[in-house]
């Protein structure tokens, strides 16, 4: 089974996004700071990283910046999520390696899990 991690610090966002990805069939895996992302991250057991920008303790600018430095953890996707809908912001993220950048407001959970599925279907 294909495990997600979601980082968001928004507890009910979390959840919301939690349900619809475990009722489709993926294990999740939840952190909601920076650090406690980090752990598991570097735990290496996830398939696909749903990340959002501003997060106490470590921020998922940060996370992306420093997740290729374990072998393990090259070549998984990463989506970002966020409310920063800057181009600028979205530039960075993606010459850092993210797969895609979504901004929460313009999305649904299903548009979310849409993308988790195509991620990890031809994974």
């Amino acid at each position: 089974m294909k495990k997600v991690l979601i980082v968001e610090d928004e507890t009910s966002l979390r959840e919301i996004y939690a349900e619809i990805i475990a009722d489709a069939g993926y294990e999740v895996l939840q952190a909601g700071d920076g650090d406690k992302a980090w752990e598991i991250i570097n735990s290496g057991e996830w398939d696909l990283l749903l990340l959002d920008i501003m997060l106490p303790k470590l921020d998922g600018m940060e996370v992306l910046r420093n997740k290729d430095k374990n072998s393990f953890c090259k070549n998984k996707p990463v989506i970002m999520l966020s409310n920063l809908d800057n181009e600028n912001i979205v530039k960075e993220c993606l010459s850092l390696g993210a797969a895609g950048y979504l901004v929460k407001s313009s999305v649904t959970p299903q548009d979310i899990l849409n993308v988790v599925n195509k991620h990890l279907t031809h994974a």
